[in-house]
């Protein structure tokens, strides 16, 4: 029993080397499973003392700390067997690092000719991953045999994982198209409370799925395709009567071209007071492949606002407030953002000019109508027949109409909620 007790400490300390010894990929070892891992192996590790001498107490903590791990890896992948192997490889994909830094603004293939001592020790890293994605869950588990009738639940890991060198061109290609750190592995963000907050679960709308708004559609579109070739994009005013899909459109493009690097951070017009907090940190991925939406959803301000300066001053866009891979797309339902007040103004046209400067500043201005009836009736069939569904026209538009007039008049919304209500009943 001693022998074995001194070649699982051997292996134990092994794994803590590769842990402690990460470089560029430093930043995982402060990941939260693999902080809990390091955790637990120091606390198994236990010199030369034998199995009976160590207090089950201990031992009982230290599997309460294991099935946190395995928690972690189960919410992470939501499978019974979670890989380890998978787990580190979204760690790495997501690692904000010299490495992935200079491979998402890097304009061709990996060269490790350029550089043979930086990749050197990105390799080394790469090479302790390896190791630390092998670790088998079975070597913790079975301490923890004398405690329990039943098996605890375990990882797997990779048999045959991809040798570094693999690895490293792999990540550089998926650097290049994805860039670093959570834009690498997240699409849509929320900007608040100056921080950044990934949104795993986005709206996931497309442009085919909009119907009858296709010139509004392609003016949002071909902006953002100068956005994306760094053409002097514009920023973006879409306004006009509630539930005419301006949302949807800036949505459904932002996800249209996600695989060519566009990213959408909504915020909040709360939040406007910390974006130069976000312009800073969009800064250093000024030379990667990325491009970046912020979206102002459903905007209006009051008079003399502070908030409204802050986004006067930043749709300048001056090198300094917005670079040029970055646009504001916002959307209101009134074409003057800045609500007027009621009663006599002394110097009303000056008064007028100020509330109109805010919404000038937007380069391009994009006008979404309320559907006549006609083209209401034939979005509520353009999205039954995307859906496949078989109706009779005429029935279909008069349940429609009767629906837009208990309900909220005509809109795409209504439309969309109609359609939704029309396919339940079948």
């Amino acid at each position: 029993m001693g022998i074995l007790l001194q070649e699982q400490n051997r292996y134990i300390r092994d794994v803590l080397a590769v842990i402690n010894g990460l470089t560029i990929y430093d930043g995982i070892s402060e990941d939260r499973f693999v902080r809990g891992l390091r955790d637990l192996l120091v606390s198994l590790l236990r010199a030369d003392e034998s199995d009976a001498d160590y207090p089950t107490v201990s031992l009982l903590d230290n599997m309460d700390a294991y099935c946190d791990l395995w928690r972690i890896l189960f919410e992470e992948t939501g499978t019974a067997v979670p890989d380890l192997s998978e787990y580190l490889i979204a760690r790495m994909k997501g690692s904000d690092n010299a490495f992935s830094r200079r491979a998402a603004s890097a304009k061709g293939p990996i060269a490790m000719s350029d550089d043979p001592s930086f990749f050197g020790i990105v390799l080394g890293d790469l090479d302790r991953l390896k190791v630390l994605s092998s670790l088998p869950a079975r070597m913790i588990t079975a301490l923890f045999s004398p405690l329990t009738s039943g098996s605890l639940p375990e990882w797997s890991h990779r048999v045959n994982a991809d040798n570094p060198s693999v690895l490293m061109t792999n990540l550089w290609d998926f650097h290049r198209r994805q860039g670093f750190g959570p834009f690498a592995v997240c699409d849509t963000f929320l900007w608040k409370g100056n921080a950044l907050i990934p949104v795993y679960d986005p709206d996931p709308i497309l442009p085919e799925q909009l119907f009858c708004y296709d010139f509004e559609i392609d003016q949002v579109r071909s902006n953002t395709i100068r956005l994306l070739d760094r053409r002097r994009a514009d920023n973006l005013l879409l306004f006009g009567a509630r539930g005419t899909g301006k949302s949807s459109a800036v949505k459904a493009v932002a996800n249209e071209y996600r695989r060519r690097g566009l990213r959408l951070i909504e915020i909040d017009k709360d939040d406007l007071l910390t974006i130069h907090g976000l312009l800073s940190l969009l800064a250093g991925h000024a030379s990667s492949n990325l491009s970046f939406i912020l979206f102002l959803d459903d905007l209006s301000f009051p008079e003399d606002d502070p908030r409204c300066t802050v986004l006067k001053t930043l749709l300048e866009g001056t090198a300094k407030s917005r670079p040029e891979n970055v646009a504001i797309y916002a959307t209101s339902n009134r074409r003057h953002i800045v609500a007027e007040k009621d009663g006599n103004d002394r110097y009303e046209s000056d008064a007028k000019e100020e509330k109109l400067s805010l919404s000038d500043r937007f380069g391009i201005s994009i006008r979404f109508s309320s559907p006549t009836q006609g083209t209401y009736l034939s979005i509520v069939r353009g999205i039954l027949s995307s859906r496949g569904m078989q109706f009779n026209p005429d029935q279909l538009d008069a349940e429609a109409l009767a629906w837009a007039m208990r309900e909220n008049g005509r809109s795409p919304r209504t439309a969309r909620q109609f359609a939704d209500y029309y396919e339940s009943t079948f």
